[in-house]
C-alpha cells in the first residue's frame, strides 16, 4: 500500500498547486480584418458558454492579461489532468489491494 500512500501525496500536493491559477481564462485568442478584407486587424476571445460561441472584442491594453491567462488556463488543464490520472491510479489500487496496477495484454 505504500504506492497507494505516494499517489495520495502526490495528489494532495497538486491539488494544493490549484490555487496558483487564480488568473486562468478559458477562450482562443485570433486577429480579425475588420471590415474583412482590410488591413486594419483587432483582437478578439472566443469562447463556448451553454453551448454557444460567445465573441468580444480585446482592448490592446487588454491583451497581454488575456494571453497570460489563456496560458494559464493550459497549464491549469494539465494540473487538472494530472491529477485525474492520480485518483485513477488511486481508486484502482486501492480496489486491487495491491501495490501495482498491471494490465492483462490480449493475444
Amino acid at each position: 500500500m505504500q504506492k497507494v500512500q505516494r499517489c495520495i501525496q502526490q495528489r494532495d500536493r497538486l491539488v494544493g498547486q490549484l490555487s496558483a491559477f487564480g488568473e486562468a481564462t478559458s477562450g482562443n485568442l485570433s486577429k480579425a480584418a475588420v471590415p474583412p478584407g482590410s488591413s486594419n486587424f483587432f483582437w478578439r476571445i472566443t469562447w463556448k458558454e451553454k453551448q454557444k460561441t460567445k465573441i468580444q472584442y480585446v482592448r490592446p491594453d487588454e491583451l497581454q492579461r488575456f494571453e497570460a491567462g489563456i496560458k494559464q488556463f493550459g497549464k491549469l488543464k494539465k494540473l487538472v489532468n494530472q491529477i485525474g490520472d492520480l485518483n485513477r491510479s488511486i481508486i484502482l489500487l486501492q480496489r486491487t489491494g495491491k501495490d501495482s496496477i498491471t494490465r492483462k495484454s490480449r493475444v
